[in-house]
């Protein structure tokens, strides 16, 4: 096989894959324990962000997650026992990843947490997220554990049954409208959190008492991230149906767990390509410093590889702030993640672009050859545990990973021309 006849089947795969994206119609379906959605996950199980890692390597914010996660659960009683128990083998720690879910900064899930579920109609394939909960950045006092227990007992359930009374909720006409609104659906979920309160209140009245109806409508009013784990879901089951095409150059993951970063490429299966996460790079909220944060955490970089997030930045000129960037300077974010991108969503147009689509379908020559890192916008955790959000800015996904994987395929592929 020719050098011509190669590239065109790179663009051949590359095409089906941003066709299948497209084509994508993610719909909220259920709210369930993680158990109940995968039966796999039993016993003292924990899933985190990012790519594979041990105890001994988790970063801070993880292992406040881990003791947390094991408190609620019951597995122990401190945080001594729950060294004792991780440190032994008797945790087994799984990705969201290989359970095609996702989860915020550091994204441990114990069996009876309870999980988003979010299915594409188009290929019935489902996956999962879970609520950016103070646990998530290594909290694991009083108020933290409350947090978990409100949620799962009063909230989730109530929010499963609105759901299920209506037969689930059509996402990708939602996530249109936040856009135009103001969201870029990572950092900024304001306006789909309130358009996903309005589409849900009617259903948990009446599905619900009055009490549990109560409380979880003020949840879903206090609570402007709520739509979070229902974007990175919804862009993980899309990013899913791009799985597995031949020659294919397209990144379906990027994910980070505090210590490495890594990412998924469609023709190389579920190998990860990882090297050390990054920092993020921002601003800090009253009492913290660029010395108290950790590497960059969390599966919530689906929604940049699904051309939301920081590609669709330009959306979001209220961001600037947050993430210690200018309106002009989301703009040009933006713009240049077109250079590393197969081509555009047409259904996530950007007001502040003429309505042209999100960059979307992050190519891994492209990244290699131009030397350009995909960027994210996020938040950031503390390096040690015990602590909530510390800060939010961007980070640069490390080239490194783009480079062994580009080796990869070409050992694959190129080897069977």
């Amino acid at each position: 096989m020719g050098d011509s006849d190669i590239r065109a089947r790179i663009e051949e795969a590359n095409t089906e894959a941003l066709r299948r994206m497209l084509s994508a119609q993610p719909v909220l379906v259920d709210v369930m324990p993680l158990s109940a959605f995968d039966p796999s996950v039993t016993g003292l199980s924990l899933t985190h962000s990012g790519p594979p890692v041990t105890w001994a390597r988790m970063s801070g914010a993880q292992r406040g997650a881990v003791y947390a996660a094991a408190s609620y659960e019951g597995w122990a009683a401190s945080r001594e026992e729950t060294d004792v128990l991780a440190a032994s083998g008797r945790i087994r720690f799984i990705p969201n990843h290989a359970l095609r879910g996702v989860g915020p900064m550091a994204g441990v899930v114990s069996p009876s947490m309870h999980v988003w579920v979010v299915q594409d109609k188009v290929t019935g394939k489902c996956s999962y997220s879970s609520t950016e909960y103070d646990a998530f950045f290594g909290a694991y006092d009083d108020e933290a554990l409350d947090e978990l227990r409100r949620w799962n007992r009063i909230i989730y359930p109530a929010i499963g049954r609105a759901l299920r009374s209506m037969g689930g909720l059509e996402l990708k006409p939602l996530m249109t409208q936040a856009l135009t609104m103001g969201d870029e659906l990572h950092s900024r979920q304001v306006a789909a959190s309130a358009l996903l309160a309005k589409r849900l209140a009617a259903a948990i009245v009446r599905t619900s008492s009055v009490e549990d109806a109560a409380a979880t409508l003020t949840e879903l009013a206090e609570n402007e991230l709520t739509f979070l784990p229902v974007s990175m879901a919804a862009c993980k089951v899309t990013l899913l149906a791009a799985e597995g095409i031949p020659y294919c150059t397209v990144v379906t993951a990027m994910a980070r767990n505090g210590t490495d970063f890594g990412i998924r490429v469609s023709s190389l299966g579920d190998r990860w390509f990882v090297a050390p996460a990054p920092d993020v790079q921002g601003v800090f909220f009253p009492g913290y410093g660029p010395g108290d944060a950790g590497p960059d955490i969390g599966d919530s970089a689906i929604t940049e590889t699904n051309g939301l997030g920081a590609f669709a930045a330009a959306a979001a000129p209220a961001i600037a702030g947050l993430v210690g960037s200018s309106p002009s300077e989301l703009i040009a974010y933006s713009r240049e993640m077109r250079a590393i991108t197969v081509g555009t969503n047409p259904n996530f147009g950007i007001p502040q672009l003429d309505f042209e689509g999100t960059a979307t379908g992050i190519d891994l020559r492209k990244v290699v050859q131009t030397g350009i890192a995909p960027i994210i916008d996020t938040a950031s955790a503390h390096k040690d545990p015990g602590h909530r959000i510390v800060g939010a800015g961007t980070s640069r996904a490390p080239l490194a990973c783009f480079q062994a994987a580009l080796e990869a395929w070409a050992k694959q592929y190129l080897h069977q021309a």
